[in-house]
């Protein structure tokens, strides 16, 4: 569950094209600027009478790193998702009054954590994080917390 954000959006990629494959009418555009290719999308979606949402450049940014990932790298959540993710899971364990995992088992979400490909460890567990929710190392201590991919409850 990734998201990703182009490295440079300045240059042009390698193969010279930067590629916008528009699913719903089965068109894929060309161009060797970025910024150009996202006028060219977005010109297309009103030709087609396609919706741009208030999320656009996000949406542009996934589909172009869909096809080209070598230009690409992972990025966060967007703070808002994070923001969210996190207004949730406070909610939830204040609800339940604020109980707290037993030690046993933070281990064991720490360690399936661990050896999972979405987690930033760090040296202080509290500013290691998950790349799915954006959640800090400080999720594992909350009795009601739940892995956003369901590696664990």
């Amino acid at each position: 569950m990734f998201l990703n954000q182009i490295k440079n959006n300045t240059r042009v990629p390698v193969g010279g094209y930067w590629i916008y494959r528009e699913a719903e009418t089965s068109t894929t555009l060309q161009h060797p600027y970025l910024h150009e290719l996202e006028k060219l999308a977005k010109k297309h979606r009103k030709v087609n009478n396609l919706p741009i949402g208030s999320d656009w450049e996000s949406q542009f940014e996934l589909n172009v790193c869909s096809n080209q990932p070598d230009e690409c790298e992972e990025s966060d959540p967007p703070l808002l998702t994070k923001a969210q993710s996190l207004a949730k899971a406070l909610t939830k364990w204040a609800l339940s009054g604020f109980k707290v995992a037993t030690q046993e088992d933070m281990e064991h979400r720490l360690s399936i954590c661990e050896s999972c490909d979405q987690w930033r460890p760090k040296s202080n567990l509290l500013l290691s994080r998950c790349k799915a929710c954006g959640c800090s190392g400080s999720k594992l201590f909350l009795k009601t917390s739940s892995c956003p991919l369901g590696k664990w409850i």
